[in-house]
């Protein structure tokens, strides 16, 4: 959240990432635009250089969102053979691949990762003090601090997701995609890692879905 690049972390991210700022939050039409030049661009000539067809047809699935729905983005898209289907509202955690099989374990690695850096500030300070008379400094949670280990945490999370791909395929397989265009069903699910923390709450999704 921020109106300038100063919002955001001084953390050197990886190659290819795209780090943007919107004053609420929230996606907009410009932030997607830039979305749309520095992801889905890029990720799609690369697609198309390996199939060596220049011209093939891609399809993005995109939630209900007034920020990303508007004639402009669909414009976009389409002059670049891209097109779009939209999620009916209310519909995310069954169609879209990505809120059934990646928030979860995205947003509990990250837990996990917060989890252990606290703990660690607790043990640091207990260590060598006598447990009778022990006093503890509050953790600096401060924005400074969590700005830069969250960003830290946020690309350690994606090479975790990236060197365990069954997460993305099992959506795509959940979703029915893979069914509608490869008739490959559940039952090539694949059996996902038990290395993260893994709690019985549901991941509703970060989007604000729009019902009309």
């Amino acid at each position: 959240k921020g109106k300038t690049s100063r919002c955001h972390p001084k953390f050197q991210f990886p190659l290819g990432w795209h780090v943007t700022h919107a004053p609420k939050h929230w996606s907009t039409e410009q932030t997607m635009v830039q979305y749309i030049h520095n992801i889905i661009f890029p990720y799609v000539e690369n697609v198309r250089e390996q199939k060596q067809d220049d011209s093939a047809s891609a399809l993005v699935i995109m939630y209900n969102f007034k920020g990303q729905v508007t004639d402009g983005i669909h414009t976009l898209l389409e002059e670049n053979n891209i097109f779009v289907a939209l999620l009916p509202p209310n519909t995310t955690d069954l169609l879209q691949p990505l809120d059934i099989a990646v928030n979860k374990p995205a947003k509990s690695y990250l837990r996990q990762q917060f989890q252990d850096w606290y703990s660690k500030q607790i043990s640091d300070q207990l260590e060598g003090q006598d447990m009778a008379n022990v006093v503890l400094e509050p953790v600096d949670l401060s924005l400074p601090i969590m700005k830069e280990l969250g960003a830290k945490w946020l690309t350690d999370m994606a090479e975790y997701l990236s060197a365990n791909p069954q997460f993305m395929v099992n959506g795509f397989i959940r979703s029915g995609i893979t069914h509608a265009l490869d008739h490959i069903d559940e039952n090539n699910i694949a059996e996902s890692p038990t290395s993260i923390t893994d709690d019985d709450d549901d991941e509703d999704s970060d989007y604000q879905e729009d019902s009309d």
